[in-house]
């Protein structure tokens, strides 16, 4: 396929844009759907005419279909949707970036979804897509699973289709609490990827950003210590990386806190950690589970991140990280690219 690619490119290139242009238009409906034409105009910042155009001819193909609530991929058009996905990695040379990326941040495998989730939120979708996709290939019975809170991991368990009859898997947060948004926490991703494998899990039921004094007060209690037990055994865990600056605000952290962070030269957060350009800690946030010191203990260590804008954050946490797995975008591959 790649020869063929590599003609069209030569020939015809105008064509890798049209199907770049239709295989957008393709994928927000699928992870939109039902939406409006005028809804998804505006959200790929196309004209109405030329989306009303690629629309006919996708219904005309039998890909798409529309009802009163808007349009909906047909079942033979999300089976185009991830033949189109394969194509249009090969045409942007997202399979050459892979192996670049990983070499230049010395970590194991580096995956690739096309887009900038900075731009499109789909795109982060897909990257959940991408990630479950890898996740389903390496688990095996009686593995623990630990996943932190975060838009990327929720992702991940929305996009894990039901699979009953892996009991003998068991998934935890891999930290305590984040205040805010009780959809993105660990314990609520934690559940409802379980229950999507078809496993069991367990909750670490401890607030973020606590003194020391009542952290060391609430891990003598028998219930969390059981947790933890069951967390520092994880084979598989599975993290999102934020810019330090956004992270210490969702933490709760004052303006004052925050800048004195970023005067450490804080560029990124993973695992309740923050970190300098180079990957060196410079402040760890008050919560339990796992620490970010331990992760060289496990045995297959999944960051899922995008967006060009996370660039510097992304490249801070995995290239100072060993089994690092990164599940990306484009938008942030090749910003991690510029820097490396």
């Amino acid at each position: 396929m790649q020869n063929m690619v590599t003609l069209q490119e030569k020939i015809v290139p105008e064509l890798i844009q049209v199907m770049e242009r239709r295989y957008n238009i393709l994928r927000n409906i699928y992870f939109s759907q039902p939406i409006g034409r005028r809804v998804l105009a505006f959200k790929l910042g196309l004209g109405e005419r030329l989306t009303r155009s690629d629309i006919e001819l996708l219904k005309e193909q039998g890909i798409l279909t529309t009802d009163p609530a808007g349009m909906w991929v047909t079942p033979e058009g999300e089976s185009i949707l991830w033949g189109l996905e394969e194509f249009m990695h090969l045409a942007k040379g997202l399979s050459a970036l892979e192996k670049e990326l990983a070499h230049k941040l010395n970590i194991s495998r580096v995956i690739i979804v096309p887009g900038d989730s900075g731009e499109d939120e789909t795109v982060k979708k897909e990257m959940g897509q991408a990630a479950a996709r890898y996740l389903r290939q390496i688990l095996k019975p009686r593995m623990v699973i630990a996943i932190t809170g975060g838009t990327s991991t929720l992702e991940i368990a929305e996009a894990m289709p039901q699979n009953p009859g892996q009991e003998e898997l068991l998934v935890v947060p891999a930290r305590g609490g984040l205040g805010g948004e009780v959809e993105i926490q660990a314990n609520v991703i934690a559940a409802k990827l379980a229950q999507k494998l078809g496993g069991t899990y367990r909750m670490l039921h401890v607030p973020d950003n606590l003194s020391r004094e009542a952290l060391e007060v609430l891990s003598t209690d028998p219930g969390i210590q059981d947790v933890l037990r069951q967390i520092h055994q994880a084979n598989i865990v599975i993290h999102g990386i934020g810019c330090a600056g956004e992270m210490a605000k969702r933490r709760g952290a004052s303006p004052e806190q925050a800048a004195e962070l970023l005067g450490k030269g804080a560029v990124s957060e993973a695992m309740g950690s923050y970190f300098d350009s180079r990957g060196q800690e410079v402040e760890a946030a008050g919560s339990l589970g796992l620490p970010v010191h331990d992760l060289k203990l496990v045995s297959t260590v999944m960051a899922v991140a995008g967006g060009s804008r996370k660039a510097e954050a992304i490249k801070s946490v995995v290239s100072n990280q060993p089994q690092q797995v990164l599940i990306t975008d484009e938008g942030a591959a090749r910003a991690i690219q510029a820097l490396t």
